[in-house]
């Protein structure tokens, strides 16, 4: 459900860009990362729910994988914020 209304602020969000013609950074706006973000939110939480509703064990090691490369990826991140947090500039 969280995934699907992340997809749909994006969704609304990149209409109201729209309407204004930017084509500046028109890749890395904010819409169309929350698009992407919430169509994953939204295909990762759909097969972890299939799966346990069929008890498909490909399925659900499928959803294991997956959710453990996120958890890579968000210490990854992490870690990274750590390294270069001196040279973030705050407003």
């Amino acid at each position: 459900v969280i995934g699907a209304l992340v997809l749909a602020v994006g969704i609304y969000a990149e209409v109201e860009r729209q309407k204004y013609k930017t084509l500046e950074s028109a890749f890395l706006a904010p819409a169309i990362i929350l698009i992407l973000l919430g169509i994953i939110m939204f295909l990762v939480s759909f097969v972890g729910v299939l799966a346990s509703l069929r008890d498909n064990l490909c399925l659900l090691q499928a959803f294991m994988y997956i959710l453990g490369i996120c958890l890579l990826i968000e210490l990854t991140g992490g870690v990274v914020a750590l390294i270069f947090r001196n040279q973030v500039s705050c407003f």
